[in-house]
């Protein structure tokens, strides 16, 4: 079987992926906004190459592979580590995972279609969802083929596995105004629901301006790191150590203010919603610095303080650096002063 060709990350280089994925994924976009001329023969055609190459490369790489349960697999999917003897078994479940996660979906699309045509909303939602997930293989297919073959890998068509802070801010935006079918049960609690998004952005944009990824135990174990560590990082730094384009106690008002409804459920107005999004603009919007405009130049940090966050993290959680390790990002959400 001809073997995938991996993605290419690096600068000025082509980036090249398997025919039958980007296949998949370049149909999905040419249907995209939604039209009557939506070519079912075509999609059919695109998914069962899609389809197959996945099946084949499992049955190339797990030849005498059970059958595998989805609880089986999602035991695996969504553990918190993973033994490096078990990264196989892992890697299996991935790509299981994906392919019939992609065939419910593709499924979905295919029924919506003969149903309902390009009039329904639904039909437009897991278009779209589709083409996401044809998007993320590429990736999965890359990391599988890291494991099993040993050879470097890469992130397919530049996907990240970082969410940097300022795209949830701009998805907070999106969610806000999201269009809601009538009639749904969920339709009043979707945008006060993009409030919890925008806690998130707002843990994540100060986590990752302090260049902090992530925080796990001696034996690699995620450490559960409570959002408001950071805030605290934030609130007590030296005079002078983090310049926000925002005063510092508008940040903090806005964060308690969202977690009033993330953990007392309390519904704020579409308005308020609206008028945080506006204050909290600035923060994620990027700036101008002394290298030119930076997605991260609208938070500055000292390097001493930057460099004293692991010790005061450590601290901060009552541990030390024999049972917490603090994982730093190569390039942080902040520019240095």
């Amino acid at each position: 079987m001809r073997k995938p060709k991996a993605g290419i990350a690096r600068r000025g280089r082509s980036i090249q992926v398997p025919r039958e994925l980007a296949g998949l994924y370049r149909f999905l976009g040419g249907h995209l906004p939604i039209s009557e001329s939506f070519d079912l023969a075509g999609f059919t055609e695109a998914r069962q190459d899609y389809n197959s190459y996945l099946s084949d490369l499992y049955n190339e790489w797990f030849p005498k592979a059970r059958p595998c349960a989805d609880e089986y697999i999602a035991q695996w999917v969504f553990r918190n580590a993973v033994n490096v003897n078990d990264l196989k078994t892992y890697e299996k479940c991935i790509l299981l995972g994906l392919t019939r996660s992609s065939e419910r979906i593709a499924t979905s699309v295919a029924s919506l279609w003969r149903n309902h045509g390009h009039t329904s909303d639904a039909f437009a939602v897991e278009l779209a969802l589709l083409k996401e997930v044809a998007f993320e293989a590429v990736l999965v297919v890359d990391e599988a083929y890291r494991v099993v073959e040993k050879r470097a890998g890469s992130f397919g068509w530049g996907r990240r596995n970082i969410v940097h802070s300022w795209e949830d801010f701009s998805a907070t935006r999106d969610l806000l105004r999201a269009h809601v079918t009538a009639g749904s049960l969920g339709q009043f609690a979707v945008r006060p629901a993009s409030v919890m998004l925008l806690r998130q952005a707002l843990e994540k944009r100060i986590k990752y301006a302090l260049g902090v990824w992530a925080v796990t135990d001696g034996q690699g174990n995620d450490l559960r790191t409570p959002g408001r560590a950071f805030i605290e990082l934030l609130r007590k730094a030296p005079m002078g150590a983090i310049e926000l384009p925002i005063p510092v106690h508008s940040f903090v008002r806005l964060y308690k203010w969202a977690n009033r409804y993330v953990h007392g459920g309390q519904r704020p107005h579409v308005w308020e919603m609206e008028t945080a999004l506006h204050i909290l603009r600035p923060l994620f919007s990027g700036a101008t610095t002394s290298g030119g405009w930076s997605q991260s130049g609208a938070i500055r940090i000292s390097l001493s303080y930057y460099a004293q966050v692991p010790d005061l993290l450590v601290r901060m959680l009552k541990r030390t650096h024999d049972t917490v390790k603090v994982y730093r990002l190569d390039h942080p959400e902040s520019e240095f002063m």
